[in-house]
């Protein structure tokens, strides 16, 4: 395993927010569109890290 990945398989499992997914979010505002728009709550959208 390299450092990077390292570094984020760690913040993965120090984050407070139980989630399926490693890279993951707790939005601000949960709002019925986005949430049905998504596998989860707590997951990105496919285009989010490109912008």
């Amino acid at each position: 395993m390299s450092t990077a990945l390292r570094e984020v398989v760690g913040e993965y499992l120090l984050s407070p927010l139980a989630s399926p997914y490693l890279i993951h979010y707790k939005p601000k505002a949960r709002r019925s569109e986005q949430i049905d728009a998504k596998e989860h709550w707590t997951s990105v959208a496919p285009d989010y890290l490109a912008k």
